[in-house]
């Protein structure tokens, strides 16, 4: 999941995940269920909305990958 790293100067370096609080995280492989919403984040902690729900992409493969949606993208089309 994303991990941002900011330069504190002098060769110091802060490390904040955005998702550290997330069991499962933004996308997942089914059978389990993402927990946070792949695309929608908050731009005060940049950490990313709890999912209300998902979508299902299958991958050439033929492997099912799961995307956490919140209530603010769930109707968009992708």
């Amino acid at each position: 999941m994303s991990i941002i790293i900011k330069s504190m100067g002098k060769g110091k370096l802060a490390i904040y995940d955005s998702d550290d609080k997330a069991k499962i995280g933004r996308w997942c492989q089914a059978p389990l269920i993402p927990d946070r919403c792949d695309r929608c984040f908050d731009p005060e902690t940049l950490a990313h909305y709890e999912a209300e729900g998902y979508r299902e992409e299958m991958a050439p493969d033929g492997t099912i990958w799961r995307y956490g949606t919140c209530h603010r993208c769930q109707e968009q089309d992708f």
